[in-house]
């Protein structure tokens, strides 16, 4: 397994995420580890990372929407603050632990939809990862989580040299709508 460092995240029942590019694949594969010991692998394209990279830029704006509803700037300004809160509290220095049971396969599953819902009562977004046929993840994401995948897909994506700009500030307001599903072609 990948002695690269991965993002220990204890809430919504996550331990780890880790993503990494595959040269030989020409993509990124997603790892998630649960305090149960259950592992999700999936593999990212440069077009589904694409995709994914507007939901979670979405999910983003949504955070800092609520706390400053009418101020673009405001809202940019609180989103950076949230980032650079999110990453001086992740844990990038534990090497990722593979998982112990493999609900999906142990083979990574290639993703091909992706969908945002609302905010929860909770606080959290909920982020499906679904492939073209069968079972995916629903994962929950806070505002310090969803910067930590950006994080760490962003890392992923340079190592990949795939040209893309995922920049700090994400997407404000990208194509689709609030909830809908997001589908790759």
């Amino acid at each position: 397994m990948s002695k690269e460092p991965a993002a220990t995240t204890p809430p919504t029942g996550l331990r780890q995420l880790n993503a990494n590019y595959v040269a030989l694949e020409d993509r990124i594969r997603l790892s998630l580890t649960t305090q149960d010991g259950n592992e999700f692998r999936f593999w990212l394209t440069r077009r589904y990372l694409q995709l994914l990279w507007q939901a979670l830029g979405r999910v983003v704006t949504r955070f800092a929407e609520l706390k400053a509803a009418g101020d673009p700037l405001l809202q940019s300004a609180l989103a950076g603050f949230a980032e650079a809160r999110a990453m001086n509290r992740a844990d990038l220095s534990t090497p990722y632990e593979a998982g112990a049971n493999f609900p999906l396969g142990e083979s990574p599953m290639l993703l091909s939809r992706v969908t945002v819902g609302q905010i929860t009562a909770a606080g959290t977004q909920p982020l499906t990862l679904r492939p073209e046929q069968g079972a995916g993840i629903d994962l929950a994401l806070n505002e310090e989580l969803a910067h930590v995948l950006c994080n760490l897909l962003r890392q992923a994506a340079i190592a990949a040299e795939w040209g893309l700009n995922l920049d700090a500030a994400l997407a404000a307001s990208p194509a689709g709508t609030a909830a809908g599903a997001l589908l790759l072609h």
